[in-house]
């Protein structure tokens, strides 16, 4: 009986953990996301920098941690803070762990540099968060 019982809870242990590790636990993609929509549907730009700092933290490298730093850059720009936001987007640029990312990033400082005279590219609708053009 007690054999059986270990096995039992043994058992239930792998299943757990396979839970956990296979679904029951966010991926980086969906914290990603999740975070995106407090800092761009939510507007809370301050909760947002911190958890995609924590995301960072967590997953240093990677797409989502590169995407993470832009994001926090953008937070950054619409907290009217550009001193920073500009430190998050030289760090993209510095990962340059794609073209795309890199391009954007590239964009968002050259932005910055120009006065707000060209194309801001992160938001779909092309205001910029600083003069709101």
């Amino acid at each position: 009986m007690k054999g059986k019982l270990l096995v039992n809870v043994g058992l239930c242990v792998v299943l757990l953990i396979s839970l956990w590790v296979t679904g029951c636990s966010p991926s980086t993609k969906d914290r990603y996301l999740e975070i995106w929509e407090i800092a761009h549907e939510e507007g809370q730009y301050e909760k947002a920098i911190i958890e995609f700092q924590k995301l960072i933290k967590n997953h240093p490298e990677g797409e989502w941690s590169t995407n993470a730093r832009l994001q926090i850059g953008d937070c950054f720009l619409n907290l009217k803070n550009e001193v920073q936001a500009r430190k998050y987007f030289e760090e993209v640029v510095q990962i340059n762990w794609d073209p795309c990312t890199t391009d954007r990033a590239l964009a968002c400082l050259e932005h910055l540099d120009s006065n707000h005279q060209t194309e801001y590219p992160l938001h779909l609708s092309g205001k910029c968060p600083i003069c709101r053009e």
